[in-house]
């Protein structure tokens, strides 16, 4: 289990809680200070024994949001259980591969079909584990790589929507110009 369900709308319940007490403490605090100005000592002095009370209760909302995040960590697997994974640069040969495969221009999801069919071997288990947004690892960081590929010259940065390699990318991925990645 990667964590508690439902986890993020009690966290949001929870802040939500804190900020609207933060409010009645500030409105408590502004009529009590009205009271006071007008020389009602006693109605002040009462609101301010409210203040107190709602002051002890943002503590408690604070304790709560504490032991939850504590509950909540308990529910996350061990750093040690987690997959080998690919890093980002990792893909970038493979990407190009692909990408020279399908004639040196295509869509993202082109390029993702392909990858799969043909990098299989490449992808290691952690790269095949479904992130939060359902997708899988390998697809995400392909995304990724896009921004960091166009910056190393590999692709075409002005190719809109469309992944385009250069010259520079078609040797690195014939294994030429390689040096810089392994």
């Amino acid at each position: 289990m990667k964590t508690v369900p439902g986890s993020e709308y009690v966290d949001q319940a929870l802040k939500s809680v804190e900020r609207k007490v933060a409010n009645a403490q500030k409105r408590i605090n502004r009529m009590a200070g009205k009271l006071l100005a007008q020389g009602d000592y006693a109605g002040s002095q009462s609101l301010v024994k409210v203040a107190q009370a709602v002051k002890e209760f943002q503590s408690d909302i604070i304790a709560l949001q504490k032991k939850w995040r504590t509950i909540t960590r308990i529910a996350k697997p061990n750093n040690k259980e987690k997959k080998d994974v690919s890093p980002l640069w990792e893909y970038y040969r493979p990407i190009l591969v692909t990408l020279e495969e399908l004639g040196g221009d295509a869509l993202r999801s082109e390029i993702e079909n392909a990858f799969e069919e043909h990098n299989s071997e490449f992808l290691k288990d952690g790269d095949r584990a479904i992130m939060n947004s359902g997708l899988p690892r390998w697809r995400i960081m392909i995304h990724r790589a896009r921004k960091h590929m166009v910056k190393e010259g590999f692709l075409d940065g002005n190719a809109k929507g469309r992944w385009r390699i250069t010259p520079i990318g078609r040797q690195t991925a014939q294994g030429k110009n390689f040096g810089k990645l392994e």
